[in-house]
């Protein structure tokens, strides 16, 4: 009957086929269209290239080894004389490596005191820039303190880190210094005292008598 209903499970038989997936492609096909993407511009820059210095490089060795091949062939004994040639350059080499080697791990290292006197305070330096600056007062006391680094380093006086400017005085009276140089000191390192704790002001000519004390010191002066 024309009228008649078609069954449920024919109807359900009917819609899967209408649903099927279509049929994969296979792998050749999958290359392909893998191959036609990849040529796009958009995908240029992603593919490598052989540059032409890695291309001249490759045919010189090639044309190299052509021609040794021939050499063998053609004139044994120039042939032998190429090969020695090259493993005595490659014999040198080695022996040049390891020369290096050595030469490097025979080096001293860096001495503890070397470093600690690269990374020690530059106070006259530091009381060159006060100075500059018109801050005579704390650019002589710089200079104070890099003067008695010159006495220390020099074994002329001993000195500990708490140590008072009266110990100080007392180990400049002990010391080997010239008379007048060591009366130079002790009146500078008393002016010193009374700008830097009573008076505080600046004052010019006290950072030049350092500066001269300072020097006379660094030439050796009353050395020990």
């Amino acid at each position: 009957m024309r009228g008649a209903r078609r069954p449920p499970r024919r109807r359900r038989r009917e819609a899967l086929e209408g649903n099927a997936l279509p049929t994969p492609p296979g792998d050749d096909a999958l290359r392909a269209l893998a191959a036609e993407i990849l040529e796009r511009p958009e995908y240029a820059r992603w593919r490598l290239s052989q540059s032409d210095v890695a291309r001249w490089f490759v045919e010189l060795v090639t044309q190299f080894l052509g021609w040794l091949d021939r050499l063998a062939g053609e004139s044994p004994w120039l042939y032998a004389l190429v090969l020695a040639s090259l493993a005595a350059f490659a014999l040198l080499l080695l022996a040049h490596i390891a020369w290096s080697i050595r030469a490097a791990l025979r080096m001293p290292a860096p001495s503890k005191r070397r470093a600690r006197t690269d990374e020690r305070p530059r106070f006259a330096e530091e009381a060159h820039a006060l100075a500059l600056q018109g801050r005579y007062l704390e650019a002589s006391q710089r200079l104070q303190l890099a003067s008695l680094e010159l006495l220390l380093e020099g074994g002329t006086i001993e000195l500990g880190r708490h140590e008072s400017n009266r110990t100080l005085r007392a180990r400049l009276a002990d010391s080997r210094l010239p008379g007048e140089l060591r009366a130079a000191l002790t009146r500078s390192l008393d002016e010193l005292q009374a700008r830097w704790f009573r008076e505080h002001r600046a004052d010019r000519g006290l950072y030049e008598r350092w500066c001269e004390l300072h020097a006379r010191l660094r030439d050796g002066e009353g050395a020990a």
